[in-house]
Formats: structure tokens, C-alpha cells, sequence
């Protein structure tokens, strides 16, 4: 299976062809098996069927997202390195990055090969491991589970690492502030496709009575889950009100020096320009920062509503 890690993608259908030729691959494994069929009888082959078209389905998306979190942070890599005058070090960081995706994919393997038997043993299904449908979806699961854990530990681990790189290398504060802003779309960009797909996770669920508990469970679980997505984008949250905090006073200050020089140096109307310029600018820096605020918020609380809205969708559709 190849997943490239940060690599420029030449041809437009690399990045969503292997994933759909995978998900194509497991939905054909699971119809030979005879879990994917045409009426559903019994409680036993719902439940069946629902895991293996969750599962498939979000392993793919999971491979998927993958593929473009190294894209995207490629490229705002190479906008950093750009910035700062050092794109020769661009196959360092590159390097950095791989070694750290290779390690991700190590701990993630270990996941991967142990989270199927904890589910086999949960629902009882050790005894029935030599029944093909339940075999293939406890192998199929292996997949679900390491790229899963790899897109967890990888969106993290960039926005992290890119945010750390920027506040490391720059000091003037303007540039340093446009350049958060860029890992802040990076990271917001990818969080919208990881949550998006997060809310597929109800599929489990079709045509079955949903349990309180797992209600519950599921509920906490999508809570966890933006947060953990999101806190880096929190933090980097925070450096851009530092940032420009750093800003707006600067402004102030150029603003107070003009208003006192506005009879001794410079032409009253030149003045006045500029004052309006820095105002104008110091509002439209706080505005940015409300807005970031908000829609932190609104991707926090978004995935659980809109995932049961779909679920419900499904439902609907699924009787009539």
C-alpha cells in the first residue's frame, strides 16, 4: 500500500485513487464473503453489514486524508521556508517529518493488530473467528485501526511541528502573523475533512436501536475527538493573539507619534491618512481574531449534530 509522505503529487487523481481502488477492493471482499448482502436477515448480519461498510468507508477516507494532510503540509512548509529565505532546507524538514510519519506508523500497526481482538472479545465473537464473514472483518479491521490512529497522530503532530518551526525562525511580528495564519488554514482545512468524515462514524448504527450507552460513548467519543483536533489550532489561536497583541501596539504607538508630530513634521492631511490607515488595519486584525475564535467553536460542537443528521438521513432512505 503506498502512502506517500510530504511529496509533491504530479498527476491530479493520484491523491483520491488509491483510496477509492481500496475502498472498491473491501467492499468487494466483504460481498464474496457474504456480508455485504440484499435482504439483511437477522440481527447478527445487520450488525455484520454495518461494520464492514464502516469500516471500509472510513478506511478509506482515512487513507485519503492522509495523503492530503502531507500535501497540504508540504506545501505550507515550502511557503514557510520561502518566507525565511530558506527553502534549501526544505529536504531537512522534509526527512524530519518522514521519520516521524515511519515511527507513527509503527505505534499505529500496534494498535491496529490489537484493537480488532479487544473488539472480537467485547462482542463475543472469538469462538466464531473461523466464519469467513467474521474473519475477513476482523483482518479489514486491522487497516481501519492503523490508518485511523496514523491520521490522529499525523494531523496533530503537524500542525504542531509547523507551528513550533514559525515561531522559532521569525521575530519580526508581521510576518510571523501571516505565516501563523497559513498553518492556521493548513491545520483548519484538515480538520474540516477529519471531522467530516468523523460523521460517518453513525453508519455502525443503521437499522438497529442505538443503546444509551453507546449513545453516550459516541457522544464523548466526537467531543474527544474535536478536541484533540482542534487543539492545536488553539494554540495556534493563541500565538496569533500574541502576535497581535504585539501588532496593535506597535500601531498605537505609531499612531500616538503621528498624532503628536501632526504640526511639526508632516502635513496635517498625510497624518490623518496614515492614522486612518492603522485604524482601519487594527480593526480588521481584531475582526480576524473573533472569527477564528467562533469558528473554533463551531467545529467543536459541529461533528455529533451533523452525524446523526446524516444517520438519520441514512434511515429514512434505508426504509423507504
Amino acid at each position: 500500500m503506498k502512502i506517500s509522505a510530504y511529496e509533491k503529487t504530479n498527476q491530479s487523481t493520484s491523491m483520491w485513487a488509491y483510496p477509492l481502488c481500496l475502498l472498491v477492493v473491501l467492499l468487494c471482499v466483504h460481498y464474496y464473503v457474504g456480508v455485504l448482502t440484499w435482504p439483511i436477515h437477522g440481527e447478527d448480519a445487520q450488525r455484520h453489514f454495518n461494520t464492514a461498510l464502516g469500516t471500509s468507508l472510513l478506511t478509506s477516507l482515512f487513507w485519503l486524508t492522509i495523503r492530503i494532510i502531507h500535501k497540504n503540509v508540504a506545501s505550507t512548509l515550502i511557503s514557510i521556508l520561502v518566507a525565511t529565505n530558506q527553502l534549501s532546507h526544505f529536504t531537512l524538514h522534509k526527512n524530519r517529518l518522514s521519520h516521524q510519519f515511519i515511527h507513527h506508523v509503527i505505534v499505529a500497526t500496534g494498535i491496529g493488530l490489537c484493537m480488532p481482538i479487544f473488539y472480537m472479545v467485547a462482542e463475543n465473537l472469538i469462538s466464531r473467528i473461523h466464519e469467513p464473514e467474521v474473519f475477513i472483518i476482523a483482518i479489514t479491521s486491522i487497516l481501519f485501526w492503523l490508518l485511523f490512529v496514523l491520521f490522529l497522530l499525523q494531523i496533530f503532530t503537524n500542525t504542531f511541528y509547523l507551528r513550533r518551526l514559525v515561531t522559532r525562525t521569525i521575530s519580526e511580528p508581521q510576518q510571523e502573523l501571516v505565516l501563523l495564519k497559513s498553518v492556521l488554514s493548513m491545520a483548519l482545512a484538515n480538520s474540516v475533512m477529519a471531522l467530516t468524515g468523523l460523521a460517518i462514524a453513525p453508519v455502525f448504527w443503521i437499522n438497529k436501536v442505538v443503546p444509551l450507552f453507546d449513545l453516550i460513548v459516541l457522544f464523548m467519543f466526537f467531543i474527544s475527538a474535536s478536541m484533540y483536533l482542534l487543539w492545536p489550532m488553539v494554540q495556534l489561536s493563541r500565538r496569533i493573539h500574541q502576535v497581535s497583541k504585539i501588532i496593535v501596539a506597535d500601531q498605537e504607538n505609531e499612531i500616538n507619534t503621528l498624532i503628536a508630530s501632526k504640526h511639526v513634521v508632516l502635513p496635517p492631511s498625510v497624518v490623518s491618512e496614515r492614522i486612518e490607515s492603522l485604524e482601519t488595519k487594527k480593526e480588521a486584525l481584531m475582526l480576524s481574531l473573533k472569527k477564528i475564535r467562533r469558528l473554533l467553536v463551531v467545529l467543536c460542537l459541529a461533528p455529533f449534530p451533523i452525524s446523526w443528521f446524516l444517520f438519520k438521513c441514512v434511515e429514512f432512505f434505508w426504509w423507504r
